[in-house]
């Protein structure tokens, strides 16, 4: 007689609601500057290009405005959230001597494959300036400031600096539309990694510093005139 073999259980899977996978997506087109502040939020294009109901798109919306990102409205499209000049002006405040210490510190600890890898970054970053991709530009860039944290070995400096970028990262993406600006910053990148590659911890600070505050300076100027034109 043949023995008759159960089939085995099916594994339980976890689920992942619709809205879970939208909210990740919409949340990086806010970030990277794609949808930008104030902008009127359009769900029925949105829903086009997710290929999505409205139910799923309504209830991610309602996740970002949790986070402060959108501003869901009555009776009016929901937008995206304004960025605070004075807000983004302390957080920048923060950051500029926090990177420096991350670059100072990263110059002196970090071993040879990290090395490597922040020169890989930096030849990406080149590339993409070099093609005129802003987009990726723009992502990559953080992670090229943050690698500096991450060479650190200081995994608090690490954890505040990616906090604080990510919170910089709207107003940052609509300064990097200044063409100007962003070569300055290319070349800007390119002194930092020569003293990065001489192993040179002060002068990494203080170009990181510069760079900093530059980057700051555009940034509100960005804003300041986007203000005035309100």
């Amino acid at each position: 007689m043949e023995q008759t073999i159960a089939p085995a259980p099916a594994l339980a899977l976890p689920r992942i609601s619709l809205h879970g996978l939208i909210v990740p997506r919409i949340r990086a087109m806010i970030l990277s500057g794609e949808l930008p502040p104030t902008a009127p939020i359009s769900e029925a294009e949105l829903s086009r290009q997710f290929a999505v109901s409205r139910t799923p798109l309504r209830e991610a919306l309602k996740v970002l405005a949790a986070e402060g990102l959108v501003v869901l409205r009555t009776h009016r499209s929901p937008m995206v959230a304004g960025v605070d000049p004075d807000e983004i002006a302390a957080t920048f405040e923060t950051i500029v001597p926090l990177e420096a210490l991350a670059g100072r510190l990263a110059t002196e600890r970090a071993d040879a494959a990290g090395r490597a890898q922040l020169t890989d970054m930096h030849a990406r970053l080149l590339g993409l300036h070099a093609a005129g991709d802003r987009t990726g530009y723009f992502r990559l860039n953080r992670d090229f400031h943050l690698q500096f944290a991450v060479l650190s070995g200081n995994p608090v400096l690490h954890a505040t600096l990616a906090d604080l970028l990510g919170k910089t990262m709207r107003a940052r993406a609509s300064a990097n539309l200044d063409r100007g600006r962003w070569a300055a910053a290319t070349s800007e990148h390119r002194h930092i990694l020569a003293a990065f590659a001489a192993r040179q911890p002060d002068r990494v600070a203080a170009l990181l510093t510069e760079h900093g505050q530059r980057t700051a300076a555009a940034v509100l100027a960005t804003l300041a005139a986007g203000r005035a034109q309100a």
